[in-house]
């Protein structure tokens, strides 16, 4: 994509700009790097995106504390 020679300075306005995550991540949450099949995180977002968006982070985290909880009921 060219930005017609353009510095990237003229061409977006940066001054407010800031570092970091755009998403502040939620309190009480912890960041965990994991690796998972990549079959896996393609359905999952293709079906976030199919239901018009979403956090497929949200869906993951959801199925693992389901299966905790049945986990916990045996």
């Amino acid at each position: 994509m060219s930005n017609g020679g353009k510095d990237i300075a003229e061409e977006y306005d940066l001054s407010n700009a800031k570092r970091g995550a755009i998403v502040p991540p939620k309190p009480g949450t912890v960041e965990l790097m994991i690796r998972l099949d990549e079959d896996l995180v393609h359905w999952l977002r293709a079906r976030m995106h199919a239901q018009g968006g979403g956090d497929y982070r949200e869906v993951i985290n959801q199925a693992v504390r389901d299966y905790k909880e049945r986990a916990e009921a045996e």
